[in-house]
C-alpha cells in the first residue's frame, strides 16, 4: 500500500507503485500552483484552456496561465466522471465535476517501507505520464499499452505514459525504490467522453494489474500503521 509518506503492507511484503506512455524526450516542470502538501494527494484541475487531446496538450495547459484552475486534495486517486469505473469502489467526483478536455496534475510525497521494486497501476481513461522523483526514478517491466520515455527531465527511462485516448483501462511499470521518502507526480487528461482516474501499487513486479496485492496509493498518513509521520 502506498501513502503519502509510503505505508508498510503485510509484514514488509506490501505497498504500491506505478505506470507508461510513448517513447520520446520530455522535460516538465511542476506549475507554481501545483502544492505538494505532506499526508495527501495535492491536486491541480485545469479545464476551458483550450482542446486536450493528449499528454502534450496536457502538459501545454497545466503549464500555463490560463483557464480555470482548481487546486484540491484527497487521500486517494479514484476520481470518476462519465466513464467506467476502476479496480476499486467508493469513486470520488473530479474536483470540477465531470466535463471533456480536462489537464490535472497529482502530486504525492510517499514512502517506501523497504528497498525493492515497486509496481504502478494507473487505471484511466484517456492518458497519463508518471514521474517519480523527477524523473529520476527509471522505470522497467512496462504493461497495458504504455511506454517508458527515453528520457524525462533529462533522465533515461524517468516517466511513463499513455499518450493519446481510450476508454478505461490498465497500463503499469516496475521502478526500484531504495526505502525511504519519494515524490510521485502524475499528469493525466481526459479528451472527450468517459473520464477516470485511480492510481495503485504493488510491492514487486508485475506484468499486470494481479488483484491481490495491489492497493489504491493513499495519501492519508494516518491511514495505515507504521507510516512515516
Amino acid at each position: 500500500m502506498f501513502r503519502s509518506k509510503f505505508a508498510t503492507m503485510s509484514a514488509i511484503a506490501g505497498a504500491a507503485l506505478f505506470c507508461a506512455s510513448t517513447a520520446q524526450a520530455i522535460t516538465f516542470t511542476i506549475p507554481n500552483d501545483a502544492p505538494l502538501i505532506d499526508g495527501v494527494w495535492s491536486v491541480l484541475d485545469v479545464r476551458n484552456n483550450g482542446g486536450i487531446g493528449n499528454q502534450d496538450q496536457a502538459r501545454t495547459s497545466l503549464q500555463g496561465v490560463g483557464g480555470t484552475r482548481v487546486t484540491t486534495t484527497i487521500d486517494k486517486i479514484n476520481y470518476l466522471g462519465s466513464g467506467g469505473t476502476g479496480r476499486f469502489g467508493n469513486d470520488n467526483p473530479f474536483p470540477q465535476g465531470d466535463g471533456d478536455n480536462i489537464a490535472m496534475l497529482m502530486r504525492a510525497k510517499v514512502y517506501a517501507p523497504v528497498s525493492g521494486f515497486y509496481t504502478i497501476n494507473v487505471n484511466s481513461d484517456d492518458g497519463f505520464t508518471l514521474a517519480v522523483n523527477g524523473g529520476a526514478s527509471s522505470f522497467s517491466t512496462v504493461y497495458g499499452g504504455g511506454t517508458i520515455l527515453d528520457t524525462y527531465n533529462g533522465n533515461a527511462n524517468g516517466a511513463v505514459t499513455f499518450f493519446g485516448g481510450r476508454g478505461v483501462a490498465d497500463s503499469g511499470a516496475s521502478v526500484f525504490l531504495n526505502e525511504g521518502s519519494h515524490v510521485l507526480d502524475l499528469t493525466y487528461h481526459e479528451g472527450g467522453g468517459g473520464s477516470a482516474v485511480e492510481v495503485s501499487a504493488a510491492f514487486g513486479q508485475h506484468a499486470g494489474f494481479q488483484g491481490a496485492g495491489f492497493t489504491l496509493i493513499d495519501g492519508n498518513k494516518n491511514a495505515i500503521k507504521n507510516v512515516i509521520p
